[in-house]
């Protein structure tokens, strides 16, 4: 503890009082992922990627409510537009996220009943979020 003389006790106090509650444990080699909850991470976030290269590009903005509905955004110009071309412009419908661990697959079922679910798996390292080697944000 390092403090000017005349706070010495309360400051003394309080360190005290921290040593008490404190503990030590073991290192554990145990993922800090390893009862992570996807479900509840991703409830009230956006996901969003961009890709631009020669010859195309794409944006897609998933906004994921709490309630399990989302609505989504995906743009496509260029050699993307033939990419899964059914997925483009304004989709909305249900999600779902059942992971372990750092691995996870979130389901969309889609209100349009042209369209097929889908199923993306993502990962978790270094708190950056990837699916098939592109980072969402």
């Amino acid at each position: 503890m390092i403090a000017p003389i005349q706070f010495y006790e309360s400051v003394k106090n309080t360190v005290t009082e921290f040593m008490k509650g404190s503990h030590f444990e073991p290192p554990s080699n145990v993922s800090i992922y390893a009862d992570f909850d996807w479900q509840e991470f991703l409830s009230n976030k956006m996901l969003a990627t961009y890709a631009s290269i020669q010859g195309g590009s794409k944006e897609t903005r998933i906004n994921l409510c709490q309630d399990g509905s989302f609505t989504a955004t995906i743009k496509k110009k260029g050699f993307f537009k033939e990419q899964n071309p059914a997925y483009k412009g304004s989709m909305s419908g249900q999600w779902t996220a059942k992971g372990d661990g750092e691995n996870a697959i979130v389901q969309f079922i889609f209100n349009d009943k042209g369209l097929a679910p889908v199923e993306v798996p993502l990962t978790i390292k270094d708190e950056k979020v990837t699916s098939n080697g592109e980072r969402y944000l």
